[in-house]
């Protein structure tokens, strides 16, 4: 048999390329820089160098690395493609767009590459492109169901839920064992008020995955849905005594909770709601934060919702409408405390904080609401006016708005558009209360 030759520099790279995958950095790299002094234009070397300092987070010296493969080989379009993922790690998105579209140009069109242009055009909430990248991705590779799940929930999350019931249909096709499928296909048909059809896939789901204990969670959710409040109780009940549903603790108990609102019953309501911020364990639970802040609202405990509204509004994600909510919340609750300064000073904050948000994101409705909540409780009303009819510009059928307009316009005295714009309210069915129900 006759043996290959094997440069040595090949194999010192294959011996670091080792002690990389094991994260002993160091040593990797005496290997690839020996490497380098035996044989300084094998391009192996200047990938695995650009790979260890990536990995060590040194993104300039990984940088550096890249680019001189390009000396040596200006048509690889796979380091265009590591310079690529180096810029969007740098938070440098234009450039690393641009070093993408030369790994394509340049023969690197792998499904990845597109998945990660998907990604990079969500977070900058740019939905065609992002739609377009991840076709693409699922095109190459149609059997992985990690693009076409990516794909699904950015359809859902943009409320194109027919275009996502699509993308489940073949996911199904070509993916029939990802359980993940059928839960976005029963919150879709729970999101269309189709019960009937969100039962028939959890029970379906149920006979193909019994030990999923969310699924059978799912069912809990859609019983409640409904309205069969003593039967989700008891089937919560049930839940808690089966193997596995330890892990479903806090969403048993925050369905609980749910149910109790449901019925009105607002101190069994927070109880369950305490019970949940028991589980947090160093990680703030945002949604449950949101709903307990509500409970307090509902009942008159003004210092119980600021102390939780002082707890989610010192995160940074000033966007999300958890943290908005509470930021709106803080300076409300010391208005009702009678802490009028420290009231009016939070509410500036928020207003600009709001303004800020909308200028950065224009789509951010959310964050146009809470500033004008904020302006109707500083008693300016016209500028919340102003910013209302704005937004019905954006969403004419929003209750929301109208519900607002007509409790300004009662505010201020005037009875008979109050009694107008709560009337177009009740039309479109969706009052927008920021009190708990």
């Amino acid at each position: 048999m006759e043996i290959p030759e094997i440069s040595e520099a090949i194999e010192l790279n294959q011996q670091g390329s080792m002690l990389l995958a094991k994260e002993k950095y160091q040593e990797a790299l005496k290997y690839f820089e020996k490497a380098r002094e035996i044989d300084p234009m094998e391009v192996e070397t200047y990938f695995n160098l650009g790979n260890l300092y990536a990995n060590m987070e040194q993104y300039e010296k990984a940088e550096e690395q890249f680019k001189k493969i390009i000396l040596i080989d200006k048509k690889n379009g796979l380091v265009y493609f590591n310079l690529g993922n180096i810029s969007f790690l740098r938070d440098n998105i234009e450039k690393g767009v641009e070093y993408y579209n030369k790994a394509v140009a340049n023969g690197y069109e792998e499904a990845n590459l597109y998945y990660n242009l998907g990604m990079v055009y969500e977070e900058t909430d740019n939905f065609l492109f992002a739609v377009r990248n991840y076709s693409k991705a699922i095109a190459k590779e149609p059997l992985n169901p990690e693009y076409r799940l990516k794909q699904i929930s950015l359809y859902i999350k943009n409320d194109k839920l027919d275009e996502a019931l699509e993308a489940l249909e073949e996911l199904n096709q070509y993916c029939p064992d990802i359980f993940e499928g059928y839960h976005f296909r029963f919150e879709i048909y729970c999101a269309q008020g189709k019960f009937e059809e969100a039962e028939k896939v959890i029970n379906g789901a149920i006979e193909l995955f019994p030990k999923d204990v969310s699924l059978f969670y799912n069912k809990i959710r859609l019983i409640n849905i409904q309205g069969d409040y003593e039967n989700a109780l008891t089937m919560i009940e049930e839940a808690e005594k089966m193997e596995g549903f330890e892990v479903e603790a806090r969403n048993l108990d925050f369905e609980r909770a749910k149910i109790y609102a449901q019925k009105e019953d607002v101190e069994s309501t927070i109880n369950y709601l305490e019970k949940c911020i028991n589980y947090e364990d160093g990680e703030i639970d945002y949604e449950v934060r949101y709903f307990i802040m509500n409970a307090y609202l509902a009942a008159n405990n003004y210092e119980k919702v600021l102390e939780n509204a002082e707890v989610l509004a010192k995160e940074e994600d000033g966007e999300s409408s958890y943290i908005m909510s509470a930021i709106y919340y803080r300076a409300l609750s010391l208005k009702m405390l009678g802490r009028e300064e420290e009231a009016k000073k939070h509410y500036k904050e928020a207003c600009k904080l709001f303004r800020a948000i909308t200028i950065s994101s224009p789509n951010n409705l959310d964050a146009y609401m809470f500033r004008i909540l904020c302006h109707k409780d500083l008693k300016e009303y016209a500028k919340a006016l102003e910013l209302l009819d704005y937004v019905l510009l954006l969403k004419e059928d929003s209750g929301e708005v109208y519900a607002i307009k007509a409790s300004i316009y009662k505010e201020m005295g005037d009875e008979k558009k109050a009694e107008e714009n709560m009337e177009i309210a009740k039309k479109y069915n969706s009052v927008f209360d920021m009190n708990f129900n």
